[in-house]
């Protein structure tokens, strides 16, 4: 009695694995019907195993019809179940795949954002650039006005140095002639000066910081763009020895195949073998269970149990029924 009792362990899990997957299946193709989904399936995964005992153990005398409407039923009831297993399975892939599709649009939205701070960059870099441009050539100009000033200052000091008598009246005289030039001049310095200041506020208080915060923000989008990629690494590490499974359709000369068709495929065997092979050990268990009984029985009782058998089978044979069947042996 022991191998029955391990093949009919077997059998019930699993029997118990491919009903758990199917539901659970079913329930992902009918959602708004969840509970409802479950009862009809535990139902109707339990009605199938019993009706494949039953054919199996009532083939000979059960009619024709009955026969072949249960040998139809389990068959549907076996692709029912194998459309559920199909459809848990292929969720779990679909949300793997969701996963990896959400892994790679967060991706592109931070190479967005690596563009958008470079771009910024960029600008702010030029014009920083455009800044010291200017404010060299204003150094520029502010020396060329301070050579202009110590020539100036080099006529005045020139009459000075020579002296004599009308040395008053050629220094006024060249002060009245420099006044305007020297009045512009400093005029110019000044603004030179200001728009100096405005160059270095420019670039201290508003591009540096703004290009410090920018290196920041780039940092830390890389950082956050290698995490994702570690996990868009992990989830094709998963799905590595399905690629593997494709590789190898490929190498011996089948056709090639993308890593979904692959996936379908290895679904496809494992639902062509589960619950049909569920089915068949709950036969095969019962029946292990059947000849376990029969050689429990008494040699004298089967001999008499086979005899009763036959002359059935010839009595039902005849037409005749089996009442009086029942009748003629009635003790």
């Amino acid at each position: 009695m022991i191998f029955p009792i391990l093949v009919m362990s077997s059998a019930l899990i699993l029997a118990g694995v491919a009903a758990y997957f199917s539901i659970l299946g079913l329930t992902t193709i009918f959602p708004g019907a969840f509970w409802a989904i479950v009862i009809m399936g535990g139902a109707l995964e339990i009605g199938k195993l019993i009706t494949a005992v039953w054919l199996h153990r009532n083939w000979k005398t059960a009619s024709r019809t009955i026969k072949y409407y249960l040998i139809t039923a389990v068959v549907v009831l076996s692709g029912i179940t194998s459309m559920g297993i199909f459809g848990f399975l292929s969720k779990s892939h679909i949300e793997q795949e969701a996963g990896s599709s959400q892994y790679l649009s967060q991706i592109s939205l931070l190479e967005n954002k690596l563009n958008s701070i470079d771009a910024r960059k960029l600008s702010l870099n030029e014009q920083k650039n455009n800044s010291n441009q200017l404010k060299q050539e204003d150094f520029e100009l502010l020396n060329r006005l301070n050579d202009r000033l110590k020539l100036l200052d080099d006529a005045v000091s020139e009459i000075r140095n020579k002296g004599g008598f009308s040395v008053s009246s050629k220094l006024k005289a060249l002060d009245e002639s420099q006044k305007n030039e020297r009045e512009s001049i400093s005029k110019q310095k000044t603004d030179i000066q200001s728009r100096l200041e405005s160059y270095r506020k420019k670039i201290e208080d508003i591009i540096f910081p703004e290009l410090t915060k920018l290196e920041e923000e780039s940092l830390q989008v890389n950082l956050d763009k290698s995490k994702i990629e570690s996990e868009i690494k992990k989830l094709e590490a998963e799905i590595g020895p399905i690629k593997y499974i494709a590789e190898v359709v490929s190498d011996f000369g089948g056709p090639e195949v993308d890593t979904a068709a692959a996936v379908r495929s290895v679904i496809l065997v494992l639902i062509f073998v589960f619950d049909p092979l569920a089915i068949l050990l709950v036969v095969a268990a019962s029946a292990s269970f059947q000849q376990a009984n029969k050689d429990n029985i008494p040699k004298d009782v089967l001999e008499l149990r086979n005899k009763l058998m036959i002359d059935l089978e010839v009595h039902l044979a005849e037409g005749k029924p089996a009442e009086s069947f029942i009748e003629k042996y009635k003790m």
